[in-house]
């Protein structure tokens, strides 16, 4: 008996509908974290936020899409892809499996799939029992466009990270040990203005001065004598 070959895909939601993507573009699922939005990024992008350490892009599929937009909830997941060694978060209603759909459940004639996304990011519809998956073309969704636009993003953000690097963890600014070369030292063991003597030493010293004067003059009055 041959085996079927069965395809995995990344299942989740967008309002009544479940889409797939190829498990093998996804790099793990998500719970929302905090999101820094950027100025004059695309209205689908809502902003940047931090996977261990790294800045990543957030796409919101449903605004991709023409959707509705909706508050994040505590269904919400972030689907974190990889495509040509980038990382993007794909906001979505809810994520939480990987199905195996075999090639011959697969239709891939997207005239059959009702729904209002574009064509283009289409690449089937599998048939699962009672439910039907979307299956999405992920290199289509994140578009030449996005990968652009993530680019400039990318600017913002090391703009951003230099920044940070001179701050210390209270916010405050760090103030960096300028290196400087011998003759830039000597030049200003040069220009410093002389030590003025302390007052009282001066004092002290002209005590001195006359405490010996008056000796000496009574030294020579006994030798006179």
């Amino acid at each position: 008996m041959v085996e079927e070959e069965l395809n995995q895909y990344v299942v989740f939601k967008l309002g009544d509908e479940e889409y797939g993507i190829d498990v093998m573009g996804v790099k793990e699922i998500a719970k929302p974290t905090a999101i820094t939005g950027l100025p004059r990024a695309p209205s689908y992008i809502d902003g940047v936020f931090n996977l261990r350490g790294g800045i990543t892009p957030l796409i919101n599929l449903r605004k991709k899409f023409g959707f509705t937009p909706k508050e994040i909830d505590e269904k919400s997941r972030i689907v974190i892809t990889e495509l040509d060694d980038k990382y993007i978060g794909m906001l979505v209603d809810d994520a939480s499996e990987v199905l195996g759909i075999s090639t011959e459940n697969i239709e891939s004639t997207p005239e059959l799939v009702t729904t209002d996304i574009s064509k283009e990011y289409l690449k089937g519809v599998g048939k699962l029992k009672d439910r039907l998956i979307i299956i999405l073309d992920l290199e289509e969704v994140l578009s030449k466009q996005d990968f652009d636009k993530t680019l400039e993003i990318d600017e913002n953000v090391k703009k951003i990270q230099e920044i940070l690097k001179g701050r210390d963890e209270k916010g405050k600014d760090v103030k960096k040990e300028e290196t400087k070369t011998p003759e830039e030292t000597n030049k200003e063991d040069i220009d410093k203005e002389p030590e003025q003597p302390d007052k009282q030493d001066m004092k002290d010293e002209e005590t001195n001065k006359k405490d010996t004067e008056k000796k000496t003059k009574e030294e020579l009055s006994d030798k006179t004598l």
